[in-house]
């Protein structure tokens, strides 16, 4: 259905759809869209948009979604969750159709699209920056676990920097999407790649698997937060398969040391792999230690420090009953150490090379969906309209 143009209104703004801009959904098949936003003094805005249909089959689950970010929105102690901007019903050719308003660029940027457009930081964030970071994303994922939800796709893509309450933010449930790539987004994980690849080892245990709709553990969480640390701390994870993927995350979980780039990483795992499968009297590492001194050794000058190590190793241990969880990882040291502050954050990392961030939304978020006249919309799952 061409949607271009179309002008779809609520009780205060008129939203008239420009352009796609990502996809969404459990697979990612639904389209995200720009919008203009013109409140009722004619005064313009851009805005993130998701519409899904009634009669859709994702239906409920994306209702589920949107209450379950404005619930968490609603709390005060949840402000390193990205909330959603509004949800309405709004009739669409003959189609009731639920649509949610999300932040857009003129008001948030995730840290991939930092990473992919900063040519200071291509290679990824400084080990002060990822401190930063991490330390609210923690806070964010706790938050959800306390309210006995899981996130299910941690990314870098789901992680922003939000300009208006200069903070970072993890988009969560309803504000969840994945932006189209830019010219400068080569060697990323596809948004197949990240959904089949970047899974813990207990979810998935083959490539073909494309989406999960649940989690058995929190800790599912904690493994995709480490995946992220990756990312976030060499600027993409270029893989050929999930197994290459899982070699690595059992690499970084034994050795507990990170090198200075993401092929340096990708070396030492291979060496490790092909040393163990030599004869014992034959191999060059003889424990875990030697490896991990090895590693040390070899880089003068370390860019990640031996404390991020540990903590990202401690998400991505394999084993259920060794891997941190979001509790045990407040304790870390990583995360005890000197946060460091969002201006220094906003100058170095934003500012200079993203100012169009610092442009605020004049769309105020809502708590409630809007509601309709009973004569439009039939009952849903919701309960009646009125």
């Amino acid at each position: 259905m061409d949607v271009i143009n179309l002008v779809i209104s609520d009780s205060e703004n008129r939203y008239r759809i420009l352009r796609p801009i990502g996809t969404w959904g459990p697979d990612f098949s639904l389209i995200v869209y720009e919008v203009l936003v013109i409140d009722s003094e004619n005064k313009a805005s851009r805005a993130a948009f998701k519409m899904i249909k009634e009669t859709d089959d994702l239906h409920e689950m994306v209702v589920d979604d949107v209450n379950r970010s404005l619930r968490l929105g609603s709390d005060r102690g949840c402000r390193y969750i990205l909330p959603i901007i509004s949800a309405f019903y709004s009739q669409i050719r003959d189609d009731i159709t639920l649509c949610i308003v999300l932040y857009y660029d003129s008001h948030v940027v995730s840290l991939r699209s930092l990473l992919s457009t900063n040519p200071d930081i291509t290679d990824g964030l400084h080990d002060k920056f990822l401190r930063i970071v991490l330390v609210r994303v923690l806070k964010a994922l706790r938050k959800i676990h306390k309210n006995y939800n899981h996130h299910m796709q941690i990314t870098a893509g789901n992680i922003f920097y939000n300009a208006q309450t200069d903070t970072i933010q993890l988009a969560y449930a309803a504000s969840v999407y994945e932006r189209y790539p830019t010219s400068n987004d080569g060697n990323l994980f596809s948004v197949n790649k990240m959904l089949s690849w970047a899974l813990a080892p207990e979810v998935i245990d083959e490539e073909a698997m494309e989406f999960v709709y649940f989690y058995n553990t929190n800790k599912s969480d904690i493994w995709l937060l480490g995946i992220a640390a990756l990312e976030l701390a060499y600027g993409k994870i270029p893989v050929e398969s999930r197994k290459e993927l899982l070699e690595i995350a059992r690499y970084v979980s034994e050795v507990k040391i990170l090198p200075n780039s993401w092929e340096a990483l990708r070396q030492k795992t291979a060496e490790l792999i092909a040393d163990r499968a030599m004869p014992p009297k034959k191999r060059k590492f003889a424990s875990t230690s030697q490896a991990s001194n090895n590693a040390l050794s070899t880089e003068m000058e370390k860019r990640l420090s031996v404390c991020f190590g540990n903590f990202v190793a401690a998400c991505l241990d394999a084993d259920l009953d060794k891997r941190a969880s979001a509790k045990q990882l407040k304790r870390h040291g990583f995360r005890k150490k000197n946060a460091g502050s969002m201006q220094h954050f906003r100058d170095v990392i934003v500012k200079e090379k993203n100012p169009h961030v610092a442009r605020l939304f004049s769309v105020k978020p809502k708590r409630k969906l809007e509601k309709m006249e009973k004569k439009q919309i039939p009952k849903s799952p919701l309960g009646p309209r009125s």
